[in-house]
């Protein structure tokens, strides 16, 4: 596979992990199931998921995003896409090494921009 097309399937396997995750959010945020705060080296920022255990570090522009991999190291460092999320309550895009972190239950981790944000949304949901 061409490094072209294979950056092109990380993108939308990113894309289409964050939309399983918010969708999810929005699922255990109704159901009265709160959110965890969640420690940045502790999650995979290219599969957006804690696991449980410091990642590798991967600096970017003097910001510091985590992967788990080799591979999540590369899509880390060379597309830009991926190290931005989505914060659920506002839409606004979000720098990941710079967002404040929750995750569900299941480990899927939600992108917020800020303490407040997050509180918000568990609140509002």
């Amino acid at each position: 596979m061409s490094g072209r097309k294979s950056k092109k399937i990380h993108i939308i396997l990113s894309s289409l992990a964050l939309l399983l995750a918010i969708t999810t959010a929005s699922v255990y945020a109704k159901s009265g199931i709160t959110l965890r705060k969640v420690d940045h080296a502790n999650v995979c920022m290219t599969n957006n998921k804690d696991m449980g255990k410091t990642q590798l570090p991967i600096k970017v522009d003097g910001k510091t995003y985590y992967g788990c991999c080799k591979m999540c190291v590369g899509n880390l460092t060379n597309n830009a896409e991926a190290r931005y999320g989505t914060d659920p309550l506002t839409g606004k895009k979000v720098d990941k090494a710079l967002a404040f972190l929750g995750a569900l239950p299941n480990g899927d981790i939600l992108y917020f921009e800020s303490e407040e944000n997050f509180n918000s949304f568990i609140k509002n949901n």
